[in-house]
């Protein structure tokens, strides 16, 4: 990493934040990654060395300052209005894999509010127009992808999502309009390591392991989802640390499967449906090639 540029970034943030009047909220992730991450940029420039638990937290700290940077930079140039992102993303944990506890339901703000803008820039930097919805939290979508809504959820349970796509299904019928939706699957799946693993190929094995956890799961998902009449795209990403031969960085992969097989559909809304699924993996699937290879149990309706 380049640890000038990370301090560049860093100040770069904290610029969009006075900015935009937003204030950071001392004991909370954001807070502490932004000063963790100068931190360490300071010690590298003065070659200073610590313990492997310091190196972890500050590596995690800088990864995420220059995710978000990152994802900033497409939806600013892009004219969108961050404020209400910039202000949630100021609560809650960076701890990408660890859900929140009973209770805690402003813990994932980080995430969850990241997660919205992620989505948005990667719209936005394969052409299309995306606007946020000024209105937190509102189950009928959080971005209007035009003719569309996206609704991006950040789930601690798979229960949790399986609500979650219901509801957004009820929303879209509601309005009679139709929608994408996008979901991090890394809380729900507790996908953190926990330690950084000698080798890469430890780190491999692990995360294969929970791959195969989630695509069990996922089958089912996806069962449930092709019965949605509204919900045309789901997206499904996860945010993992790659920690391994000494390096810890943040990773990101998703996946799409587009439900080409729903009625009345319009065509411009079909058609950015695909551009949607497109923008996280230009392989997307189409349910009706691989809904013959999807074979798992049907969900449990009292789940929903």
């Amino acid at each position: 990493m380049d640890f000038d540029e990370l301090k560049r970034r860093s100040f770069v943030i904290r610029d969009l934040l006075k900015k935009y009047k937003v204030k950071l909220v001392a004991g909370e992730g954001f807070q502490q990654a932004l000063a963790e991450a100068e931190a360490i940029a300071d010690a590298v420039t003065k070659g200073e060395k610590g313990t492997e638990k310091a190196f972890v937290e500050s590596a995690r700290a800088a990864s995420i300052v220059w995710n978000l940077s990152e994802t900033l930079k497409p939806c600013l140039d892009h004219g969108l209005d961050p404020t209400q992102h910039l202000k949630q993303i100021t609560t809650g944990s960076v701890d990408y894999g660890t859900p929140a506890g009973e209770g805690e339901n402003k813990k994932i703000f980080f995430k969850d509010f990241e997660l919205e803008l992620f989505a948005a820039a990667e719209c936005i930097k394969r052409g299309m127009k995306v606007a946020l919805n000024p209105v937190s939290n509102d189950p009928s979508g959080d971005l209007f992808i035009e003719p569309l809504r996206a609704e991006v959820k950040h789930p601690n349970s798979p229960n949790q999502l399986v609500k979650l796509v219901k509801k957004f299904n009820g929303k879209l019928n509601e309005n009679d309009c139709f929608g994408v939706f996008v979901v991090g699957l890394e809380d729900a799946f507790k996908v953190d390591p926990g330690k950084v693993f000698s080798y890469e190929a430890e780190w491999r094995a692990w995360l294969e392991s929970k791959a195969n956890e989630v695509e069990e799961f996922g089958k089912t998902f996806l069962q449930l989802a092709a019965k949605l009449p509204r919900i045309l795209v789901v997206v499904q990403t996860w945010t993992v640390w790659f920690q391994a031969d000494g390096a810890v960085n943040l990773r990101r992969q998703g996946n799409a499967v587009l439900f080409d097989e729903h009625a009345n559909v319009p065509e411009a809304a079909a058609l950015r449906a695909s551009e949607v699924a497109a923008a996280f993996n230009p392989n997307f699937g189409y349910w009706s090639k691989i809904k013959d290879k999807v074979t798992a149990v049907q969900p449990n309706p009292s789940a929903g």
